[in-house]
């Protein structure tokens, strides 16, 4: 029982460690973004074809797999964290989570965004 309560620890302690180098990352990544005004930020839709991203989608700009990883460490149930890993770290799920970010972001801070809102509701 000691030996068990002393792996479970360990493997606490590691969580621990990967959170914080995780919430440390998103801190670098985001931070150029977080002193900005909601309203300063605005996503356009020219045509199908030609959208402009206000924050670019990669590793070093507005980085979707990093939020998401910070998430599911953050759940505690091992079984829970692991099915939810499987499910959220797909592509498409990444894909619709940035969809939805903008998505909500253009209804409540962009005035007059009827393509940018029927754009996103149909990605």
């Amino acid at each position: 029982a000691r030996l068990r309560a002393q792996e479970i620890a360990s493997r606490d302690k590691h969580r621990k460690l990967i959170i914080q180098s995780l919430l440390s990352r998103l801190e670098n990544n985001s931070s150029q973004y977080l002193t900005r005004a909601s309203d300063s930020i605005t996503f356009h839709v020219q045509s199908e074809e030609e959208v402009k991203w206000p924050i670019p989608i990669s590793d070093k700009e507005l980085n979707p797999i990093l939020l998401l990883h910070v998430s599911l460490q953050m759940i505690t149930h091992a079984k829970t964290r692991r099915d939810m890993e499987k499910l959220s770290l797909h592509e498409i799920s990444q894909s619709i989570f940035v969809h939805s970010f903008w998505l909500t972001h253009v209804q409540y801070f962009q005035k007059l965004s009827w393509r940018e809102q029927t754009y996103l509701k149909t990605k």
